[in-house]
């Protein structure tokens, strides 16, 4: 709420919410804006969406306040910025990029002269790259203004992309460099936060092996665990026995479709030399090292440390530990072994076993 405070008082500000998908960003972005809306602040909201025109968010947003602010379109600007607003999107008009930056901060600008503005973007990563520019530009101008500019994106999702890297990136470095954003990660489930979560959603409390299948599987993450859960229950390998869930057969739970198909994208983006290291340590173990890995792949120790701290920053495939790398998601592992060519994975268990053989050692993971 400090920021809010702030923002009232004439100091503009931009807050960026970020964590993997179901984890809570936008609930979270929506109980703040309840409580905005308790004081004498005008909310927008809107959520950003795939091949959507160049600014469209934004149309939107003063589209929401001209309801309330009857002044906003005898504006030029607003007849410059929004002369298809009330149109479908791939009706509106093309702005000069310039242009448009302008007519928009002055539109916001206008609008924030009584009541603080709390404008709030969902799913920034669908975002084109002109709105992007436009949320920098804005949260530079904003800075003296009563307005409070509230994003969220799934971190995850900004690497899920064929081509370059995403925009939003780049721009958020910048932001955060300059001082125009703070950042709130919201983390992954605790095993106990999980098992209050899914007990609420099944009514019904939930069988000890269960819970510790989907808490590996899923690295915490809510909607993994949900697709796996509900997967599991119209399949029948989890059903309600007394008071609590349990397994009608023991070990794990199959990988629903989309969450197999959501896995798959994520592997068929990965250059070759990421996919090679990927596969050895999925044969490794939810735990794995390193000089192991780079060992029976034949990569110098150094080059595949490269590798996979290019991969924990980049693809979020991997997390860090004291015991060496960890796959962030079990099911990432499962998918990679039950998507690898049988020769393959067959000559990757010989080298593994090779090594571990010569140092006497034992598997870090299951």
């Amino acid at each position: 709420m400090a920021k809010l405070a702030y923002a009232m008082a004439g100091q503009g500000a931009t807050v960026l919410i970020t964590g993997e998908a179901g984890a809570g960003k936008t609930r979270l972005a929506q109980d703040f804006e309840s409580l905005a809306s308790k004081t004498r602040c005008v909310c927008t909201s809107v959520h950003c969406q795939l091949e959507e025109g160049p600014y469209a968010p934004f149309q939107e947003v003063i589209a929401q306040l001209a309801r309330s602010d009857s002044s906003l379109p005898s504006l030029p600007a607003y007849q410059e910025f929004c002369p298809g607003v009330a149109r479908p999107r791939e009706g509106r008009a093309e702005l000069k990029e310039d242009r448009a930056l302008f007519a928009a901060l002055e539109l916001l600008r206008h609008a924030s002269r009584g009541d603080t503005l709390v404008l709030r973007l969902d799913d920034l990563h669908l975002a084109d790259a002109r709105t992007i520019q436009m949320l920098h530009f804005l949260s530079r101008g904003l800075v003296d203004q009563r307005a409070l500019v509230i994003g969220t994106y799934s971190d995850d999702e900004l690497f899920d992309r064929e081509e370059r890297a995403h925009p939003l990136i780049e721009t958020v470095r910048i932001m955060k460099r300059e001082g125009l954003c703070e950042e709130i990660p919201l983390l992954p489930l605790t095993e106990k936060e999980m098992e209050e979560a899914l007990s609420d959603l099944l009514e019904a409390d939930i069988d000890l092996e269960v819970l510790d299948i989907l808490f590996r599987e899923s690295g915490g993450n809510p909607q993994i665990a949900v697709e796996l859960t509900l997967g599991a229950l119209r399949g029948k390998a989890l059903t309600k026995r007394g008071d609590r869930m349990v397994l009608t057969s023991k070990g794990s739970m199959d990988i629903p479709p989309p969450l197999r198909d959501w896995v798959a994208r994520k592997l068929a983006q990965l250059p070759p030399e990421h996919l090679s290291v990927l596969e050895c340590a999925a044969l490794c173990g939810d735990r794995f090292d390193a000089e192991l890995v780079a060992k029976v792949i034949g990569r110098p120790k150094l080059e595949t440390l490269e590798l996979l701290d290019a991969a924990v920053r980049q693809y979020r495939l991997y997390v860090e530990g004291r015991e060496g790398y960890q796959f962030r998601w079990g099911v990432v592992r499962r998918v990679a072994i039950e998507e690898m060519e049988p020769g393959k994975a067959k000559r990757l268990k010989e080298g593994i076993g090779k090594q571990l053989f010569a140092n006497k050692t034992l598997p870090g993971g299951g």
